[in-house]
């Protein structure tokens, strides 16, 4: 496989793809007595995969801590500085080295050996130097709008790891709640009775940084901030000012405060002080802090309040100058503890407008589509991309069901796939998709797992930049029959134990899960992102014939049968994956539509998945 999309059939085929291979003859499987030979850098690593790799290989694996120069029969695991950020050295002959080019990188080639265990005990001899396109590889979720356990943000991290992303976006503050506790007393009885102890969060920052992951809090402000109001009236603007305390987008409840009032120095003082308590508590690299969707200008301009406070600055400064002069204070504060600053695009469309961020933010671009970024770039902007139309999952409530408004967004992991292409540019940092949870309502936190898993496992492979398969079909293939990380303890891989919607195993098998692919409709796929980030017309009309269908099973032949697992959440139009809550030994299976009837091979393809 040659660095970019070229295939090499002779490739090794791990998820995500490979940059390059360069194939040699024979094959290596590892003896009984193979040891793996560890750095005091590289021992954690190796401690972490370790129990995988002794379940694979059969092989007892007795680690020795010395320089881990290559050894016939054996496994070293080093670090080598000189190779790429991320990147790693991987050579398969009469043994096995791989070398990072710091941990991270030696953690991604522990994967790569683990993911060609899972497929065979005989290892394709050849070497490898792979590492990643882009240097940002992000995942966000909206914690600000409903509250994740910390169970699934400790499953997230493990899978994030997997997957190679390297960073984990958490938007910490929304219009209804602010979601982490200050203890100091100016701050206290501000968070909302679901959310996090700064304790909580330091455990998620100490487990990133285990799986190489940079956690990234963001509190957001100015605007946003009605949940900081509510806690602290003083924060809003003089009730005059009505447009100033209501949101022009529908969420916050008109002149309960939408955003602060930070033309006051008591206000901004209040305000910096929980910004900075909450970067000192979580000691992270970069803090974002918001900036985006506060009134448009001429609603600005309408404040007199802001006005004059921004006239007060510079005489030439328009509303929206002071906002950007708060946000700038902000910077400067977290400066000199030594951390970045990001904000939201938005600032960008407002006007009049006198001045600009500092260049020294990041800036993290939701325009439409990512075409728009170019003006950042060109204006010397370092830029962390995510697309509104092709990378926000905002899938507010259940699509399809009755009074949705049909607004759901959701990321076609088919065009994400065969049809994206990421972009280039030095100051273009990477990309990361958004988990948004807009009017949710009382849903929990494998509603959105189910609308985000496949998004995660397409756009990690792109991010990476080795060759696509012939298509997501095949690529989600080799994502399933690799399985899930071996970290955590979570689920392990599965085989395919039969295909079709309805199947009598020749004997009874352990299920542990369904596959099911929808059928495109006669007229073709048309992808949300061809119409404006949601599924509409045929293609909606096919997914929609899957929603709500349910797994049965019987018990033996001739039994009854019963429900084991109803997927009441619209597909996508790739292979969807689903679990049993446990493994259940059955005879038979079927897929079966909402009104109780087989689902017709015309209409999704199906497989059946037992514990491998």
């Amino acid at each position: 496989m040659t660095i970019g999309t070229v295939p090499d059939e002779n490739a090794p085929l791990v998820v995500p793809a490979l940059r390059q291979w360069i194939a040699q003859e024979g094959v290596l499987a590892l003896a009984a007595d193979a040891r793996i030979e560890v750095t005091a850098e590289t021992a954690d690593e190796v401690a972490r995969y370790r129990p995988e790799l002794l379940r694979l290989t059969g092989a007892r694996l007795t680690v020795s801590a010395g320089s881990a120069e290559p050894a016939p029969g054996h496994l070293s695991v080093r670090i080598e500085p000189q190779l790429p950020s991320e990147g790693y050295l991987f050579r398969i002959s009469d043994g096995i080295d791989i070398a990072g080019g710091d941990r991270a990188g030696v953690a991604y080639g522990l994967q790569t050996l683990i993911q060609l265990l899972r497929r065979s005990r005989d290892l394709p001899k050849g070497h490898t130097l792979d590492y990643p396109a882009q240097r940002v590889r992000g995942a966000m979720l909206d914690l600000g709008r409903r509250y994740w356990s910390t169970g699934y943000l400790r499953d997230l991290l493990d899978d994030l790891e997997w997957r190679r992303y390297n960073r984990l976006h958490l938007h910490l503050t929304d219009w209804n709640a602010v979601r982490v506790r200050v203890d100091a007393a100016d701050y206290r009885g501000i968070a909302a009775e679901e959310s996090y102890g700064m304790a909580d969060l330091q455990e998620i920052v100490r487990l990133g940084r285990t799986h190489h992951i940079e956690v990234v809090p963001e509190i957001d402000l100015p605007s946003h901030a009605t949940a900081f109001v509510r806690a602290r009236p003083a924060l809003a603007f003089p009730a005059g000012e009505h447009a100033m305390n209501s949101s022009e987008f529908g969420e916050s409840p008109a002149g309960e405060g939408w955003t602060v009032d930070i033309t006051r120095a008591s206000n901004r003082r209040w305000l910096n002080g929980f910004v900075k308590a909450v970067a000192d508590g979580l000691d992270c690299p970069s803090v974002h802090i918001g900036g985006d969707e506060w009134q448009d200008g001429e609603v600005l301009e309408g404040s007199p309040t802001l006005l004059e406070h921004a006239r007060q600055l510079d005489p030439a400064y328009h509303a929206v100058d002071g906002l950007l002069e708060y946000l700038d204070e902000v910077r400067k504060l977290l400066a000199a503890d030594g951390r970045e600053t990001e904000i939201w695009s938005w600032w960008e469309g407002t006007s009049p407008r006198t001045t600009s961020p500092s260049r020294d933010m990041i800036i993290v671009a939701w325009s439409d589509s990512e075409n728009e970024i170019d003006w950042f770039l060109h204006s010397g902007y370092r830029v962390i991309s995510t697309p509104f139309d092709s990378h926000y999952i905002t899938p507010l409530a259940y699509p399809g069901y009755a009074g949705d408004d049909r607004r759901a967004r959701s990321v076609d992991p088919r065009w994400l796939y065969e049809q994206w292409e990421p972009r280039r540019h030095p100051l273009l940092l990477g990309y990361q998709y958004c988990v948004w949870a807009d009017m949710t309502g009382d849903v929990d936190d494998a509603y959105f797992e189910w609308y985000s898993l496949r998004t995660r496992q397409v756009l990690a492979d792109r991010l990476w930049g080795g060759a696509r398969q012939d298509g997501v079909d095949a690529f989600l293939d080799l994502v399933d029959e690799i399985g899930p990380t071996p970290l955590g303890g979570g689920p392990g891989a599965t085989r395919v134990a039969g295909r079709g919607p309805e199947v009598d195993f020749a004997v009874p098998v352990a299920l542990a899960g369904v596959r099911f692919r929808p059928q495109p409709p006669d007229s073709g796929w048309v992808p949300p992102y061809d119409t404006g980030g949601l599924w509409a017309g045929d293609s909606l009309a096919r997914l929609e014939q899957l929603r709500g269908a349910t797994v049965e099973v019987r018990d033996s032949a001739g039994a009854p049968w019963r429900g084991a697992l109803r997927l009441p959440l619209l597909p996508c139009g790739t292979w969807n994956l689903a679990r049993l809550p446990e493994p259940v030994k059955v005879a038979a299976a079927r897929l079966v539509d909402r009104d109780g009837r087989p689902v017709p091979a015309t209409v999704a393809g199906v497989e059946w998945l037992a514990d491998r």
